[in-house]
């Protein structure tokens, strides 16, 4: 994700290639997604990153619309 692209449009674009990943028959689970996301943020987000990375190792379920709220 880049500086000046929004959050919100860049986690639907990943929701759809989520979905077309779906029909080949491989899930993509809620974690797995926020994890991608939160990998690649740009430093910008680094103070909403680094809550979720350490609720994803405390092993808490990190809801996706929460994120993309607080994004």
């Amino acid at each position: 994700m880049g500086k000046k692209e929004d959050p919100d449009e860049w986690i639907t674009n990943l929701e759809r290639l989520r979905q077309r990943i779906a029909e080949c028959r491989k899930t993509i689970d809620d974690n797995e997604l926020v994890t991608h996301i939160l990998y690649h943020l740009p430093t910008d987000y680094d103070h909403i990153n680094d809550q979720y990375l350490k609720d994803l190792d405390d092993g808490k379920d990190v809801n996706l619309e929460n994120l993309r709220a607080d994004l």
